[in-house]
């Protein structure tokens, strides 16, 4: 009886040692790492570019104009804003075909700030955006402002009542 007591108690005891190692194979554990991010795409919106006509200036007196209009965009803080005038090559030049006019362009990048003039086809940059998001509803915060001086239209060769024109093209870019 000895033996058989001894013989029992072995296979218990190792069937006991199995149950127990096999809860614990059941409390192994691995884990990973996932990143979450909120991602904004540059993107920029302009709006309110409006035409802008000189008519009949006052003798000895530049003409003198403005255009309000909204610059906004997302992902980024800091822009550059070039002025092209179609007509011009390093000069902003009103044209009928014949006769030039230069005129002169100046940027306002916040309303009641002071203008920075700009030069034909070079990107005035460094331009803080003042409001991140889209333009739709949104009010003006950007203005260009467009000079004529009196010396370059208030003569002979000008004064002949024909139509002066130039397509001026307003890029603004991330920096």
């Amino acid at each position: 009886m000895k033996h058989m007591l001894r013989g029992c108690v072995i296979p218990v005891a190792m069937a006991a040692i199995s149950i127990v190692g096999a809860q614990f194979a059941l409390a192994a554990t691995d884990q990973a790492n996932t990143e979450i991010m909120l991602k904004f795409n540059e993107s920029i919106d302009i709006n309110g570019l409006e035409n802008l006509t000189f008519e009949d200036p006052a003798p000895s007196t530049d003409a003198e104009g403005w255009v309000d209009f909204c610059i906004r965009g997302i992902g980024f803080t800091n822009f550059e804003i070039q002025f092209d005038s179609l007509n011009g090559d390093g000069a902003y030049i009103l044209s009928n075909g014949s006769t030039d006019i230069p005129y002169q362009v100046s940027f306002r990048n916040v309303s009641g700030g002071s203008f920075s003039p700009t030069n034909e086809g070079v990107a005035l940059n460094g331009q803080i955006l003042q409001n991140p998001g889209n333009c739709n509803g949104a009010p003006d915060n950007s203005t260009f402002e467009v000079l004529i001086p009196n010396a370059n239209w208030e003569n002979p060769n000008v004064l002949s009542g024909t139509i002066y024109t130039d397509v001026l093209t307003v890029t603004v870019t991330s920096e």
